[in-house]
């Protein structure tokens, strides 16, 4: 059989192969039809989503040479004053004087 084409909002398609769908429909899952084709969906969704992150670049890594994203730092209000503190306490702790 030739693999299914499941096409994205975009222009860019993707193709899920019998092994995909394997793995979606037969692993892990009561026999329930539609509890597999549900995965199926979720699969397929996150497969999509995947290449989509990889086109458009949102999988920044230090090993590609790109910069990596800090999203914990760029929640925080004052990320300065964080890391001041994050520092005080590092210094503290090394000095061996607790408290």
């Amino acid at each position: 059989k030739r693999p299914r084409q499941y096409s994205d909002k975009s222009t860019k398609s993707s193709f899920i192969t019998k092994e995909d769908i394997y793995k979606a429909t037969k692993k892990g899952t009561v026999s329930s039809k539609k509890k597999k084709q549900k995965k199926l969906d979720r699969a397929v969704r996150s497969m999509q989503k995947q290449a989509k992150r990889e086109e458009d670049g949102d999988n920044l890594d230090v090993a590609t040479g790109s910069q990596p994203r800090f999203a914990a730092l760029e929640l925080l209000r004052d990320p300065q004053q964080f890391a001041e503190r994050l520092f005080k306490r590092c210094t503290r702790g090394a000095s061996g004087g607790g408290g």
